[in-house]
């Protein structure tokens, strides 16, 4: 698996991110005029792109070439993630508790393995309506 972080011109998220995600290795992938303030803030592994900004399409293509090369599971995440949640049932009641970033990858990547699909992504609400599976195929059912 290679986790990949597209970030530019925010090298202060470096130690924030790179805590949160221990004990996995990130590789950060940023335009090249930024490498320098990328590793002076502690980034140990950095790909530099060449472009114009906004370089966004061309850091997330890297990243999926750096994958198909090396037959791995590519994970792409933004320098500004702050926090995720993972919602448990608890008799009735719907739960949302925090967990660390690395927990969340590293289960959202088995889960990956164990299905038929090539693409997994997360939910950027924090509203606990959206997370009911039910409603969410009801929405879809609807829309038919």
């Amino acid at each position: 698996m290679i986790v990949t972080i597209q970030s530019a011109k925010r090298p202060t998220n470096v130690k924030y991110m790179e805590d949160n995600l221990f004990p996995l290795k990130p590789i950060w992938i940023v335009p090249k005029d930024c490498v320098k303030s990328y590793v002076d803030n502690g980034a140990k592994d950095i790909i530099g792109i060449d472009g114009e900004y906004p370089l966004k399409t061309k850091q997330l293509n890297h990243a999926l070439e750096l994958g198909e090369k090396n037959n791995e599971i590519v994970v792409t995440m933004d320098d500004d993630f702050q926090f995720c949640k993972k919602v448990f049932q608890k008799g009735d009641k719907k739960i949302a508790a925090k967990i660390p970033f690395h927990e969340l990858i590293l289960e959202m990547v088995d889960r990956l393995k164990s299905s038929d699909y090539n693409l997994a992504g997360i939910s950027p609400s924090t509203n606990l309506f959206f997370k009911d599976i039910e409603i969410q195929y009801q929405w879809y059912r609807d829309w038919e």
